[in-house]
């Protein structure tokens, strides 16, 4: 008796805490009641709750709202009023460009849309604004959308994209037709981003990173990425010699760039001094085509560009640990080789980085992502249009945080 007192009790005990267990389920579950009404032609479609938009820093409010006015016929002030006076949810996605704004329909949305001289239609429960003309078709129909359409999800923001290569991300993926979904949960302080998708890397073997802290005039430092994926094309041109250079390079890279210098690590298991020589000086002879006559059949002359690597020659030195120098002053170049033992560093000699003590990396890319970092990516605004800076945290091949802060 006493035995079967018990078991009741626990079935009781357990009864409960499913309860409360699917009643705390219910109420951070993301329930998006949107999304059966976006139109199919949405390329974008961001989904959230206005409270979440309050919770951002100031500076960061303004520049989400600067890109909704550039984006859309709406101003950034009938943003802010919509954004902060909605406590329901909210959706935004795009069309061609063009961002609108979905909500459901009752007496406040409308009352606040008509205050702001918004333009709307209805459709059934919801109101989009400002007016367009509606397809039948909705975005739950496309096959893109089924694919990455989270169910359950506990955060704040969802996000979800049709086709990534319009978003340009300085990851492999730049011309990827693949579709990604995005979610994050806004704190004070940051927006932190958990995107998944063909986004990210595979790296099979890291380096340890060479740098421990960033100079202030820091433009952008990554870690452990592939640059030679990049598929990305650009012109020979003598701004585009460092891009160059980082797409010749074989495994992960990690490269520093400031206002007037740079600085490459490549590892020697991928990499040889010769090879990395011969990179260079194909990569200077198509950037710096010399001039030369062909006698052609009508006894006329024509000018050819040719590619000539032997323009340029290698100087070795030993003095500071340098095996190799270059030199090219029609633009401004002065590199310095430097074996390293298992690295090779490649700079520029004539300014290199002076690395300082104003970001510590450890911290700064900890603060993002704490585990299974697999390269990263920093880049410094320094304040610029209210964001000090994004990071973009490299897990594997379909998986990226960005954080934002």
């Amino acid at each position: 008796m006493f035995r079967y007192f018990w078991l009741k009790f626990g079935l009781v005990v357990f009864s409960i805490s499913l309860f409360f267990v699917c009643l705390i389920f219910l109420f951070l579950n993301h329930n998006d009641t949107l999304k059966n009404f976006v139109p199919e032609e949405a390329e974008i479609y961001l989904h959230s709750k206005p409270r979440q938009y309050n919770s951002l820093p100031a500076n960061q409010r303004s520049v989400y709202l600067n890109w909704l006015e550039k984006h859309s016929s709406l101003s950034k002030s009938t943003w802010q009023s919509i954004l902060q006076n909605h406590p329901s949810e909210i959706g935004l996605f795009s069309i061609n460009g063009q961002v609108f704004g979905v909500v459901k329909s009752n007496k406040n949305a409308i009352d606040e849309l008509n205050a702001q001289n918004v333009s709307f239609v209805q459709d059934g429960k919801a109101t989009f604004f400002p007016a367009l003309r509606l397809s039948v078709e909705k975005l739950t129909g496309n096959v893109w959308f089924r694919k990455i359409n989270k169910k359950i999800s506990f955060s704040d923001v969802l996000v979800y994209v049709k086709n990534i290569s319009s978003l340009a991300l300085p990851l492999p993926a730049f011309n990827s037709t693949e579709p990604l979904v995005a979610s994050t949960n806004v704190a004070a302080s940051q927006v932190k981003l958990r995107v998944a998708g063909p986004v990210g890397q595979k790296i099979e073997l890291t380096n340890k990173r060479q740098i421990a802290a960033l100079p202030s005039d820091t433009v952008i430092y990554f870690y452990n990425i592939l640059t030679r994926n990049i598929p990305e094309k650009v012109e020979f041109l003598t701004k585009n010699f460092k891009f160059h250079l980082l797409q010749s390079m074989l495994g992960p890279v990690e490269y520093l760039e400031t206002r007037d210098s740079f600085l490459i690590f490549a590892s020697k298991k991928f990499n040889s001094l010769e090879m990395i020589k011969e990179n260079i000086l194909m990569i200077l002879a198509q950037t710096l085509p010399v001039e030369k006559q062909k006698l052609l059949p009508d006894k006329t002359f024509s000018t050819q560009l040719i590619a000539d690597p032997n323009q340029w020659q290698f100087q070795s030195t030993a003095i500071d640990n340098v095996q190799t120098l270059l030199n090219e002053p029609k633009i401004g170049l002065s590199l310095s080789i430097v074996d390293l033992g298992e690295m090779i560093a490649i700079k520029n000699k004539a300014q290199p980085p002076k690395l300082g003590f104003k970001t510590r990396l450890n911290s700064k890319i900890n603060s993002c992502s704490l585990f299974h970092n697999n390269g990263a990516i920093i880049l410094p605004l320094n304040a610029i249009n209210g964001i000090e800076d994004i990071i973009i945290i490299n897990k594997d091949e379909s998986k990226i945080v960005v954080c934002i802060h």
